[in-house]
């Protein structure tokens, strides 16, 4: 079996990335898991919710940029050859619907994480009222009994 350097190279990146969300993931838990306020478990999904939307709207400007422009190619008395491109961009909006479908295909691709953290968020918030809730009863319980 021949394994190359490119094969090796996307598996160390692609180990990289699933320790990254995992570790991110990780983190929403003990950022939910905060007493002193509700507001630490809502910082990485308003954060990933902040970071695609800018996302999204650079998709939506280059969707819209067609960069284009005359190329140059000369060459000089030693004959090497140089190439000049003369940057111009267009703006063309003649399919609006285009723009806006790869603006909502990207925003809500890109907010897969900011479903997750806000899951997760949900998900801890109620397991830790089920479990004030079942210590609350039981302290009462207690009183009740002296």
């Amino acid at each position: 079996m021949d394994v190359s350097n490119a094969d090796v190279y996307e598996l160390l990146i692609m180990i990289f990335f699933l320790l990254l969300a995992g570790g991110l993931i990780v983190l929403q838990y003990f950022l939910c898991k905060h007493k002193k306020g509700r507001i630490f478990g809502m910082i990485l999904p308003i954060l990933s919710c902040t970071v695609s939307l800018i996302l999204s709207v650079l998709v939506m400007i280059l969707a819209v940029i067609k960069s284009s422009g005359p190329v140059t190619i000369t060459e000089d008395e030693n004959g090497v050859v140089h190439e000049y491109v003369e940057e111009s961009y267009e703006y063309e909006m003649e399919d609006e619907s285009e723009t806006w479908v790869a603006f909502f295909v990207s925003f809500l691709m890109m907010n897969i994480p900011t479903a997750v953290f806000t899951g997760e968020y949900f998900i801890v918030r109620d397991i830790r009222k089920k479990k004030e809730q079942a210590a609350e009863e039981l302290n009462r319980t207690r009183i009740n009994d002296l």
